[in-house]
């Protein structure tokens, strides 16, 4: 639809005005000659096309006024194929209708008397100049059209914003009456879906800092407010910002988030979380082949995981990686370390607390990490330290998967898998009274058994690598193997610490090895005096073990042979020593021989 088509009401308005002035006809048409409006004659063909409009296609194109005197004689009219046969005007007068050095249109005077046409002749220069001001009125209001058209497109564009955002808005005027508020803070504050415009903020929401914005005019820092709407509460994280239009105070805006969901964007932030995945867990052993092939399996279903194995073998490692194989891998994972927070403020880590619930509780309370990890995954590290109070909670969380605030009175449903981790015996702690029987069997239904390193010693020399390659791009150093000496060092260690302690070890070797190679000289002292310590106990054990086969040889031949002299030098000589050094074995050995001369 063409620009004059749009505002054809005025149009008409203008083609009326100028007819009733001039006194002669009117029609104005659009760019692709339609005609839009017009007088007399030509107001019952409004809507239609002009068939040829030659000499109106002609001025539209040029963007210049043309008066037409003798219709059939200009050679303008030599093209058109009326051409000597033209008798439907005596004269006519065209203005183009310019916005921005473009035509949107035409004004056509028409003469349709020889009066009208000599009134034309001879007012030629006034009529162009009357006409010339009317086009420039439908220019301005084409103008005016288009930036209407523009500022509601803007304002669909921001109503849309607006209304598809989480942030909870509401706007004002200057005598507070409501004139936007969004869905989303309809309900945040429980309002419902009934219109609230025009609706005094100060008799909706008491508690409002927009009515101080609307007195003092200034940007409001966040603040925490709790609105009461009947009897519920809305607790909101608010900011509010006065609207000032050409200096003069015009209405104020509130921008607010739920505090709930405040806290829980930034426990996620503050957690800094990363997915490990199985091509973390470095091994090529066959315990953790097939450790691997079993993560793969568990991480499909939502069955509770009990991972067991020594301090230091990389429990939250597996743990995350089944977190990360798993359909939940895209929600939340979430760890709990048991032994790491104090009993008071475990319970409150756990499930969160209502506003008020104790002293020093935060304003608007706090959500736990069931509640945060919702869709997602719990890990429970150092489990066997989770006091006997709390298992009785956590054991309603895994039967009902609710859990319940600190000072709340209501259940929240979440949806979580649990994984829990421990270095400790279970079975025995359960024995002994220290661990829930019941919530012991709930969380070990797919136990995972993690090997310490000591059994699968053959994984060192690639983890050593692993950790060189972590090392040198963090100490910016360009190592690239350890010497077969320091591996066999390595491989002869006990590591009571695990894989953790290896990490350490080859962390402390780069940082003073000096050239391309860890040498053994570089590996802490502790590793090098327990390697002598065990080489120094395996040659005493040697030691031991020759006397002891020394004791019962020279045993057998005293009884084979005798005890006398001659027998003593057969003895000897069978064992390849000297009759003095037989003597002085059978001292050390103590050995008795009853018929000795």
């Amino acid at each position: 639809m063409s620009e004059l088509k749009e505002i054809q009401g005025y149009v008409q308005d203008i083609a009326e005005a100028i007819s009733a002035v001039l006194d002669m006809g009117v029609e104005i048409i659009d760019r692709d000659l339609l005609r839009v409006a017009g007088t007399g004659e030509s107001k019952v063909k409004v809507g239609t096309k002009m068939a040829m409009g030659h000499i109106c296609r002609h001025a539209i194109t040029c963007r210049q006024p043309f008066v037409l005197i003798d219709p059939g004689k200009n050679q303008l009219c030599e093209v058109c194929v009326l051409f000597g046969q033209c008798n439907i005007i005596q004269a006519g007068l065209f203005m183009p209708i310019l916005l921005e050095g473009a035509s949107e249109g035409l004004i056509n005077l028409v003469a349709f008397t020889g009066e009208q046409k000599a009134r034309l002749v001879e007012k030629q220069s006034t009529y162009l100049e009357y006409v010339a001001k009317m086009a420039e009125l439908l220019s301005s209001k084409i103008a005016e059209n288009r930036s209407t058209k523009k500022l509601k497109i803007t304002s669909d564009f921001l109503k849309t914003i607006i209304n598809s955002i989480d942030l909870g808005i509401i706007g004002v005027d200057a005598q507070g009456h409501i004139t936007h508020i969004n869905p989303a803070a309809t309900d945040i504050l429980g309002l419902g879906s009934a219109s609230l415009n025009g609706t005094n903020i100060n008799y909706l929401l008491p508690q409002s800092p927009l009515s101080k914005i609307l007195v003092n005019q200034k940007v409001d820092e966040e603040q925490v407010v709790t609105y009461q709407i009947g009897t519920k509460q809305a607790t909101v994280l608010s900011y509010c910002y006065p609207v000032v239009t050409d200096g003069v105070l015009t209405g104020a805006v509130e921008a607010f988030y739920r505090l709930a969901d405040v806290q829980k964007t930034l426990e996620r932030w503050a957690d800094a979380e990363y997915q490990s995945t199985l091509s973390e867990i470095v091994g090529e052993s066959e315990p953790i082949k097939k450790l691997k092939a079993e993560v793969l399996q568990i991480a499909q279903g939502n069955s509770t995981v009990l991972i067991e194995g020594e301090s230091g073998t990389g429990k939250e490692l597996f743990a995350r990686a089944i977190h990360a194989a798993s359909p939940r891998w895209n929600k939340p994972f979430k760890i709990i370390n048991c032994s790491a927070i104090p009993d008071t403020l475990l319970e409150s880590e756990l499930f969160g607390y209502e506003e008020g619930a104790f002293t020093g509780a935060k304003r608007g309370g706090k959500i736990g990490k069931f509640e945060l990890a919702d869709g997602g995954t719990v890990f429970l590290d150092e489990l066997g330290e989770l006091p006997l109070y709390l298992q009785a909670k956590l054991l309603r969380v895994l039967q009902n998967r609710t859990v319940e605030r600190v000072g709340g009175n209501k259940e929240i449903k979440v949806d979580v898998r649990i994984i829990a981790a421990t270095n400790r015996d279970m079975e025995k702690m359960v024995a002994d009274g220290e661990f829930r029987a019941d919530l012991y069997y709930r969380l070990n239904v797919i136990p995972l058994k993690i090997p310490p390193l000591r059994e699968r010693k053959e994984d060192i020399s690639v983890l050593a690598s692993y950790f060189i390659d972590k090392f040198n791009k963090i100490l910016h150093k360009a190592i690239r193997t350890i010497h077969p000496e320091a591996l066999a060092i390595l491989k002869n260690y006990n590591w009571p610490g695990n894989v953790r302690e290896l990490e350490n070890v080859i962390e402390y070797a780069c940082n003073f090895e000096q050239g391309r190679v860890i040498m053994p000289a570089s590996l802490p002292a502790r590793i090098l005096v327990n390697t002598q310590q065990v080489l120094h106990d395996r040659n005493l054990q040697l030691k031991k073990n020759l006397r002891e086969v020394e004791k019962i040889l020279i045993t057998k031949a005293v009884a084979m042979y005798g005890g006398n002299l001659k027998e003593k030098e057969k003895i000897a000589l069978e064992l390849g020593i000297s009759v003095p050094s037989l003597y002085r074995k059978l001292k050390e050995l103590n050995i008795k021989i009853d018929n000795c001369c």
